[in-house]
This record gives C-alpha cells, sequence and structure tokens, in this order.
C-alpha cells in the first residue's frame, strides 16, 4: 500500500462503462482531418484529369508530388491500398536492391532506420531518379524484380489501373485492405509448415503450435522431442513491419537462452528468421536474437533444420 492514504475510491466496473464515452469529439481535429481529407482528394482530382486529358506519365504524378509532398504521396498509396508501413517497405527493398555488393557491406546499418514519409518526399523533391524509381515502382513496372521477394498478394496492389482510377481496379483496392489483417496473421504460417515437414519427413518426435515449456519464460512454435523433453527450441520471427515487438525482442530473446542454459543445458535454440521488417528495422535486435541462438535460420537455408536435428536428437526419438 502507497504511504499516503487513497483519496478516491475506485468506480465499479458497471460505473466506469456508464462514464465512458463511445468517440470523443474534438472540433479542432476534425476541421484539420478534413483539411487533411480534401488535400488528398485534390491529387485524385488532379489524376482524374490526367487520365481524361490522356496525359497520364510517370513525369506528370512526379509533379502532383511535388506540388504536395506531404499528402499527394499519401493520396496514391491510399487508392493503392497501400498502408505506410508497407510503402516504406517497398522503399527500402528498392534502395537495398540499388546497392551494389561493396554498398551493402558498408551501408546496410543505415537501413536500421528506414526512411519515412518526410525524408521519402525530400528525396523525391531533388532526385529525379529516385522520383521516377519510386512511381514506376508503384505503378507495378517494377514487378519482374520484385516478384521474387515481394508476395503475389501485396504485389497486386501495384497496378497502374488503381492509379488511374479505373473502377474495377480500386474496388480491388478495397477488398485487399479487408483482407490484410487475415493475410498478416498468416504471414509466418509458411515458414513453420516448411520446418514441420522436415520433422514428419525425418519421422521425429515433436510438438508444435504455441508450445510452453517448464522454465522458459517464451513460447516456442517448435519443439523437439516434446516439451517435457526438449533439446531443439525453435522460434519463427517472421516480420513484414515494424512492429514494437521487434525493437523490444532482442532483449526477450536475451533472457530466453538465460533460461534454457540454466534448464536444459543439453538443448540449442534455432531461430528461422525472416520478412523485409528485419531488413528494415532489425538493428540491434538481429544481432542480439542472432546472438542468443546457437542456430540462425532463413527460409532460404531451412534446409539446414533437418541435420541440426539429427545431430542434436538422440536416435531414440526417431520411428525405426
Amino acid at each position: 500500500m502507497p504511504n499516503r492514504p487513497i483519496i478516491f475510491e475506485k468506480p465499479s466496473v458497471k460505473e466506469i462503462h456508464r462514464q465512458l464515452t463511445p468517440f470523443v469529439y474534438d472540433e479542432e481535429l476534425e476541421s484539420q482531418f478534413d483539411t487533411l481529407l480534401e488535400r488528398r482528394k485534390s491529387t485524385i482530382d488532379k489524376i482524374r484529369v490526367l487520365v481524361e486529358t490522356k496525359t497520364f506519365s510517370i513525369d506528370g504524378l512526379v509533379s502532383l508530388i511535388k506540388d504536395d509532398p506531404e499528402e499527394a504521396l499519401n493520396a496514391i498509396i491510399s487508392v493503392l491500398g497501400l498502408s505506410q508501413e508497407e510503402f516504406f517497405r517497398h522503399v527500402t527493398l528498392l534502395r537495398f536492391e540499388k546497392l551494389t555488393a561493396e554498398d551493402v557491406e558498408k551501408q546496410t546499418e543505415g537501413f536500421t532506420s528506414e526512411w519515412k514519409m518526410g525524408r521519402i518526399t525530400k528525396e523525391i523533391s531533388k532526385n529525379p531518379q529516385f522520383a521516377t524509381d519510386v512511381i514506376k515502382m508503384l505503378l507495378g513496372e517494377r514487378r519482374r524484380e520484385m516478384e521474387q521477394r515481394v508476395p503475389r498478394f501485396l504485389l497486386g496492389k501495384l497496378d497502374p489501373n488503381k492509379m488511374r482510377l479505373e473502377p474495377n481496379a480500386l474496388i480491388d483496392s478495397l477488398i485487399r485492405t479487408g483482407l490484410k489483417g487475415r493475410y498478416d496473421a498468416q504471414k509466418g504460417k509458411p515458414i513453420v509448415e516448411t520446418a514441420v515437414k522436415i520433422l514428419k519427413d525425418l519421422k521425429v518426435q515433436y510438438s508444435d503450435g504455441e508450445i510452453t515449456v517448464r522454465g522458459v519464460s517464451r513460447k516456442m512454435d517448435i519443439v523437439v522431442p516434446s516439451n517435457d523433453n526438449p533439446l531443439v527450441f525453435v522460434e519463427c520471427g517472421v516480420f513484414a513491419t515494424t512492429a514494437r515487438e521487434l525493437s523490444e525482442k532482442g532483449l526477450v530473446e536475451r533472457v530466453v537462452r538465460q533460461e534454457v542454459e540454466k534448464n536444459y543445458p543439453d538443448a540449442v535454440i534455432v531461430r528461422i528468421l525472416d520478412g523485409i521488417g528485419w531488413l528494415a528495422r532489425g538493428g540491434d535486435a538481429l544481432r542480439d536474437v542472432m546472438d542468443n541462438s546457437h542456430y540462425v535460420l532463413t527460409g532460404k537455408t531451412i534446409a539446414q533444420f533437418e541435420p541440426i536435428v539429427r545431430e542434436h536428437v538422440p536416435v531414440e526419438f526417431f520411428e525405426v
């Protein structure tokens, strides 16, 4: 209890329900967003004029952005059905792919803090080639280069017909936006399924799902051979966005390794990492996660999971 007395009693749950304001009305806030809405509508009206006058072009779109750097680009990505975070990921990938091998060695650390909207619009204003590259990306003209690193569901948003405001294309944007939450929730599932298939082919005992192991504070995606006798802990971290969890992950995994080494000294931790979130904002979190893992795999190296299991799991846990 605090040293000083409590001067008000806490209300009951029912009282709080009665006191809650479902939607807080703030005229200043409403006016601010009315203005932003009109600015974005103005950009869309200008795009419509380009289409109707048959002057729709990359240069025309770059000019529109320069007319209102703060909101024109936001209007365009809204029409495409892109969130700001998705747009930032695409720009990060665009920048990364422009680097030479030497540049990657020297500059990858710079990607620990990706460009936000202000930095992107500033670069568009002063760098014509970058402006052209961004618009080409939004129009889907870099689709062939991107399709090896960006899934089809997300690439489908980069459609020139949406930029031309064609009705069916805009309907597609709305539907994809509605599916985004469900899609994001499944983004790490293929990696886990691939690891599980490897275990099934090995005919080794395992548990998968959200596995709780005594003495370990985080749940694991897979434990081999069982949560009562863990010898291989597997955690999959697939990040497309820069969720807060990513920035805190390094600290969490440091604690987990200490717990595993204390309670299960014969066990190893396997991290399977993937997703552009690690490239965009991995930084110290990525280094810490790697330092606190015995093995680190990606989607491209997941085949190494098989020999790791064979090495650390005794033969009696395999079916003959």
